[in-house]
């Protein structure tokens, strides 16, 4: 591609407001456009950069037998599964008002095909996956080029007819998933999900450490434990037991937050129980409904809203309205569970190991004294709903948690029976018994990898793109001569050389400055450059420069291309290496 010909344009300075230097070199070199909040729009540049993530999906996927499918992205509403973990969806409705979902996951369509598809166990095993814009429906965004509204997402599910090879399959999942990020040369943290009442998913999920990241990891340092803080827990420590007393009316006026009935009765937050109330979305027999949920919490904890609506199977959360607290005999800023009949309570695990507290009497300006969990109140759902923060201690050891953000590149999810069960894909076994279908599933966001990319493989100059990435693999540059055609004969000759020998050329035939080119070639950071300039031509050589390396190298011009052929093997072995010793993965 000749740069006079490009659809771009290098800035000097990023437009809009201050972002990450990753995007912000994505846009001064012309990969991305930011349309609206957001919203991006792939370049040339970009979209070859794209182009070049997924042929190496497509060839690591390929060592796992896999099918390409194209599954629709809009699902009818009565179709949209019941998964909190999944929030991401658009709602729409048509002109005929049939509601409609904008999934970001293709789950519902999969079961569907593999109930009608798979009827045998000589249908599995199967692997299939797709290549598809997705549009996600965030609550707020960051600066990030991670956090587009729309991203390429590639979706794999593994189907089986045992555990056995089930497991064998997300081992091989893992592996490709692993070797598509190291040819990327991303250093990922890949953490371990263990299925427990938090979490009801085993798997790993893939991270990108960044000072900006929109997703929080809490570690211990001292142990070593990582967990995404959606699916942290902490050491929450037992109160020592202590004789029931009994209920005590307090009149406590203008006490309507914990830090204010702390202070009124001079006792530590730790001391009371504080009422927190959600309106969840639900659904039963293909029917939504909304239902108020008290939350119960010990007064020094944050509710994790994440939890509890997992906790509760809710579609949607929200923070109800007092009308809605109102309505299940529940008075805002003095609410407790003692005497409620209505609405659904759901208690933090460490309340009924929490002795005499105090918590509303449901009636303005008054609390009650002494309120202890099964003597008072009971609850159907006791679990972990609190916040999991920096600085609790270590579930494991003990010692203080840190927090390090980061961005999600992807999640497995390891095969089970949990989507089969709940839309029945079932299959013949040999002896004719029906079982169900064992499905595996997993993502990851080309995009957000390349973004990621951006973050990691920069200097003050530009961005230096791996080579596996990069939109070419040459930039080739002419610096035209005013006495003499013979630099752009020459250029011209070895742009025609080199894409013979298949090789991708960005050629900067423009007429500008030297400073401008070097500029510009540094700032969209493709591996390699060639400068072709009179000075050198005249001593028979032309200049070589690898983008993460200060030296620059002089070459005879007849072996030009043959160099340049090695320069990039060289490369590429060093991807290879970086591979096979697993360099970029953390685990």
């Amino acid at each position: 591609m000749r740069m006079s010909q490009l659809f771009n344009l290098t800035l000097r300075e990023a437009p809009g407001e201050p972002s990450t230097p990753g995007k912000q070199l994505l846009l001064r070199a012309g990969y991305i456009r930011e349309m609206a909040n957001g919203v991006f729009a792939s370049l040339p540049l970009g979209r070859r950069s794209l182009q070049k993530l997924e042929h190496i999906t497509r060839q690591e996927l390929s060592n796992l037998g896999v099918q390409e499918v194209n599954l629709p992205a809009l699902v009818p509403g009565e179709q949209v599964m019941d998964n909190f973990l999944d929030p991401e969806s658009w709602q729409l409705n048509d002109t005929d008002r049939h509601s409609w979902s904008l999934n970001a996951s293709s789950e519902p369509y999969l079961a569907e095909l593999v109930k009608h598809l798979v009827r045998s166990h000589r249908n599995l095993p199967r692997v299939l996956f797709q290549i598809q814009t997705k549009f996600l429906n965030y609550s707020q965004f960051h600066s990030a080029y991670q956090s587009s509204r729309t991203v390429t997402r590639v979706e794999v599910f593994s189907l089986d007819k045992d555990n056995e090879n089930a497991a064998d399959q997300y081992r091989n999942l893992d592996r490709a998933f692993q070797n598509i990020l190291l040819r990327c040369k991303l250093p990922i943290k890949a953490i371990t999900l263990a299925s427990n009442s938090i979490n009801p998913y085993k798997g790993t999920e893939f991270f990108f450490l960044h000072t900006h990241g929109d997703a929080n990891l809490i570690h211990c340092s001292y142990c070593d434990y990582w967990a995404n803080q959606i699916n942290a827990s902490s050491f929450k420590s037992q109160s020592i037991p202590e004789p029931l007393n009994p209920l005590e009316t307090v009149y406590t006026p203008n006490t309507k937050t914990i830090e204010d009935l702390s202070k009124f009765l001079n006792i530590p937050t730790s001391r009371t129980a504080k009422a927190v109330f959600m309106t969840a979305t639900m659904r039963e027999n293909e029917v939504e409904f909304d239902k108020v949920i008290m939350a119960i919490i010990r007064g020094d904890m944050e509710l994790d809203q994440y939890k509890l609506a997992r906790a509760i199977k809710a579609k949607k959360i929200r923070a109800s309205t007092e009308t809605e607290i109102q309505s299940i005999g529940a008075v805002p800023g003095f609410a407790s569970p003692v005497g409620l009949t209505q609405g659904l309570i759901v208690v933090d695990d460490l309340i009924p190991n929490s002795y005499n507290l105090v918590a509303g009497a449901n009636l303005v300006d008054y609390h009650l004294r002494n309120v202890n969990y099964a003597r008072d109140y009971q609850s159907q759902i006791i679990t972990d709903i609190t916040v999991c923060k920096e600085g609790d201690p270590c579930p494991q050891c003990g010692h203080p948690l840190e927090m390090q953000h980061s961005y999600q590149i992807g999640k497995m999810n390891e095969p089970d029976h949990r989507l089969s069960l709940a839309s029945g894909c079932n299959f013949q076994d040999e002896n004719g018994e029906l079982k169900p279908v064992i499905i595996g599933s997993a993502w990851f966001d080309l995009d957000r990898i390349l973004a990621c990319v951006a973050e990691e493989y920069h200097d003050q100059y530009g961005l230096i793109l791996p080579l596996p990435i990069a939109p070419y693999q040459v930039h080739l540059v002419l610096l035209p001569s005013k006495n003499s055609n013979q630099p752009l004969e020459f250029a011209d000759k070895l742009y025609q050389d080199l894409q013979n020998a298949r090789i991708d050329v960005l050629y900067d035939d423009r007429k500008e400055s030297p400073g401008i080119k070097f500029n510009d070639a540094d700032l969209i950071g493709i591996p390699l450059r060639i400068t072709v300039a009179e000075k050198s031509l005249s001593q028979g050589q032309v200049e070589f420069k690898i983008r993460h390396e200060n030296e620059k190298s002089s070459v005879p011009v007849e072996d030009a291309v043959t160099t340049c052929m090695h320069s990039l093997l060289k490369l590429e072995r060093d991807i290879a290496q970086a591979v096979s010793k697993n360099s970029f993965i953390k685990q």
